[in-house]
């Protein structure tokens, strides 16, 4: 899948809460435990959904678009699985470092009042552009009372 093609199953999966939003790390399953420590097949996945930052959300729908039911994901076992090749992608890249390296960045993402709106604003932004382009993501919109 493009990168277009994987933002718009991203906004597919928070619409229908697959993905629960989350800062600070790549994913998490839906009770807390860290991905990274577990073995999980893509069913299970699959039937219960992952917490995930925005990296880890098009990480996570890429493998998901990549394997088959059966297939088990280790996440610690990075050398046996296609997840380091889904990380080290060239297509992630404006993803991966927009956080250190797009100035002004960090305020935009700490003032948006929302992690799922938030992440469908960038979404959005690579849907429109095709790439994650900062200079396009809208001004943060504040928190309805």
């Amino acid at each position: 899948m493009n990168k277009v093609e994987l933002a718009k199953d991203v906004l597919e999966r928070l619409e229908s809460n697959f993905f629960t939003p989350m800062v600070g790390q790549y994913f998490k399953t839906k009770s807390g435990e860290n991905l990274y420590n577990l073995s999980i097949t893509r069913e299970q996945l699959l039937e219960d959904g992952c917490q995930v930052c925005a990296v880890g959300a098009f990480v996570v729908s890429q493998l998901l678009q990549d394997s088959t039911d059966e297939e088990v994901f280790t996440f610690a076992s990075f050398g046996s699985h296609p997840f380091v090749n889904v990380m080290s992608d060239a297509k992630f890249d404006d993803l991966v470092f927009a956080y250190d390296g797009m100035p002004g960045f960090k305020d935009w993402f700490h003032a948006y009042p929302d992690d799922k709106e938030r992440m469908k604003a960038m979404c959005h932004n690579i849907v429109r552009n095709g790439y994650f382009a900062y200079e396009d993501l809208p001004e943060p919109q504040p928190t309805p009372e």
